[in-house]
């Protein structure tokens, strides 16, 4: 009896043996439609020796706690399915399991939930966006290639797709750098499953992302004067922005308070600037300089501009000249812009036009400083070097040039002429430069211009551009004179001297035997420097103190005497005087 039992207790676990269990398919991969959102899931069949299989149910859920739904695919040959929705919009959820009946009644085997890749902007920038996604299941599928690729896309439906990294699996996050102005930018998901040769591929996931952030500030080196034009140069070090397109030049008026963009520089590395329309020789100048990107948004197009590192302004340097103390005395306003400010400045000196050489440096904040022992009449000058502490920047500033009192030169300084008077005094009158800026005129008289000339008299600088002096101690009578006119500074320096004129000296006597007044007279001497010469000499008499109005011979210029009969004269017993008038030919070059 016991021996049956046993056989038909084998028996029956024989039976029960003889039936196998039907696994659920291999989920080798689900992928979001990139345009209509729909879910395609691929797997692997399970294998079915005994035909047990009934069907199976594809459960899918927006929750991973479900509720869940049933789809219910009843042919085990089945390898895909399209679940209809828009899992670009949510994730899905989803269980795939197998219905089978191995002869004692219908089972169920069932698989992981698995997941839609949806990813998720963990953080942005205008120029950076770390993305987040989960994996389809933990632990990866079978046959998954253990890599996530990163695509980009920039632009709209259309645009193509960039590779722009891979993670592994269990690293679900990527930092992506771009650079775009305003641009809508989506980024997908994938993994390659070898064994079922199908790709996972996410979600979309996109936005837009527009460049607000100004290039990082460049940091301006200094202002300088350029020596020879006066033009203004800048100089600055790149922006470290690689966006960097450029830079505005920004001239601060400091009188109206504005600031003015007046031009603009292209490259990141272009980084000087000279400003060809302004000088420096006038008053000092400021300046900033900001960079711009390559972004251009808005109507009218604007790019992304940086703050200014800080305004830089000019050595503006001034010279006065002590002519009575030969010295120059130096004075200029500070240079402005340095962070570690000025450490000192140098002080130059061209002498006559050689090399500038460094005489002294003072330090800061000193802005005055006196050249003296030297000698005015030379030409000198002078430029300022702003140095930084660090001694690795330097500004100079204008030129200064005093005038020399050897380079007081008048444009025009001309004795035009000197007559007699009342047969009392000598009248010289001159044209001269109002604008020199002199202190006096001085007339200077010789008897001959080998012995020297002596003042006789002196005016004031008036600003008058036709003066006239008076010799009230000549002796007209008795002899000529040489004269010639100085310009004199403050110190009694002598800036200029005219050309030299001589008076005209008439003598005579009367020839008894023949009734008649011989007259000599010295030549006039004071027209050849201008290009002309005495075009002719005219005698006059004067009858009892009245002017004859024709003259009584008009001689050449090369005639020094004239017999005059007075025969015709004597019987009126009138009083004879005469004067000689001398004329100026043509051909001044002074126009007078």
């Amino acid at each position: 009896m016991l021996r049956r039992i046993f056989l038909i207790v084998f028996l029956l676990g024989v039976t029960h043996l003889a039936h196998a269990v039907v696994n659920p398919p291999e989920l080798a991969c689900i992928s979001v439609n990139e345009a209509t959102g729909n879910v395609v899931l691929n797997w692997v069949p399970p294998t079915d020796p005994n035909n047990e299989f009934v069907d199976y149910v594809l459960q899918w859920s927006t929750s991973q706690t479900g509720p869940f739904n049933d789809i219910v695919i009843n042919n085990i040959n089945t390898s895909n399915y399209t679940h209809v929705v828009d899992a670009n919009l949510n994730t899905y959820y989803y269980s795939l399991n197998t219905i089978y009946n191995d002869g004692s009644g219908v089972d169920t085997t069932f698989s992981n939930v698995y997941r839609t890749i949806y990813p998720g902007f963990f953080s942005q920038t205008d120029s950076t966006a770390t993305i987040t996604w989960n994996p389809i299941s933990t632990p990866n599928l079978v046959g998954n290639s253990n890599d996530y690729d990163i695509y980009r896309r920039i632009g709209g439906v259309g645009f193509p797709w960039i590779l722009v990294g891979t993670t592994s699996y269990g690293v679900e996050q990527f930092i992506d750098t771009f650079k775009v102005c305003s641009e809508s930018i989506a980024y997908k998901i994938e993994m390659e499953n070898t064994v079922a040769n199908c790709t996972s591929a996410s979600s979309i996931i996109e936005d837009l992302f527009e460049d607000n952030t100004p290039p990082e500030v460049p940091a301006f080196d200094s202002v300088s004067v350029d020596p020879v034009t006066g033009n203004l140069i800048l100089g600055w070090q790149p922006s470290e922005s690689p966006d960097t397109r450029g830079y505005q030049i920004i001239y601060r008026d400091l009188v109206a308070g504005q600031n003015i963009i007046i031009d603009s520089t292209i490259g990141r590395f272009n980084t000087t600037y000279i400003d060809a329309l302004a000088s420096g020789n006038t008053d000092i100048r400021q300046y900033g300089v900001a960079a711009f990107d390559t972004c251009e948004k808005g109507n009218p197009p604007e790019s992304n501009v940086s703050s200014i590192d800080r305004w830089h302004r000019t050595v503006f340097l001034e010279a006065f000249p002590n002519y009575c103390g030969n010295s120059v005395n130096l004075q200029w306003f500070n240079y402005v812009g340095w962070d570690t400010t000025i450490s000192h400045y140098e002080i130059l000196v061209s002498e006559n036009g050689s090399p500038f050489t460094l005489v002294d440096t003072v330090s800061y904040p000193d802005s005055t400083f006196t050249h003296d022992s030297i000698d005015l009449t030379n030409d000198f000058c002078y430029l300022i070097r702003a140095v930084d502490k660090g001694r690795t920047k330097t500004s100079s500033s204008n030129y200064a040039c005093p005038a020399a009192t050897g380079s007081l030169v008048p444009t025009i300084h001309y004795l035009r002429n000197v007559t007699v008077l009342n047969n009392q005094y000598v009248l010289a009158n001159v044209t001269t430069d109002s604008s020199l800026g002199a202190s006096f005129y001085v007339l200077n008289r010789s008897l001959d211009t080998s012995s020297g000339f002596f003042e006789v008299a002196r005016i004031p600088f008036e600003g008058m551009t036709n003066i006239s002096l008076i010799d009230s101690s000549a002796r007209v009578s008795e002899t000529d004179y040489f004269y010639k006119v100085s310009i004199e500074d403050s110190c009694g320096f002598t800036l200029a001297e005219s050309n030299t004129a001589k008076t005209v000296y008439l003598k005579g006597d009367f020839d008894k035997d023949f009734y008649e007044n011989n007259l000599q007279w010295t030549p006039y001497y004071g027209w050849e420097t201008s290009g002309s010469t005495v075009n002719g000499y005219q005698v006059f008499r004067i009858l009892n103190h009245e002017i004859e109005p024709a003259p009584a011979a008009d001689l050449s210029g090369f005639t020094f005497d004239f017999r005059d009969n007075m025969r015709p004269l004597m019987s009126s017993g009138l009083q004879v005087c005469y004067f000689i008038q001398a004329n100026e030919s043509s051909g001044n070059v002074y126009g007078f």
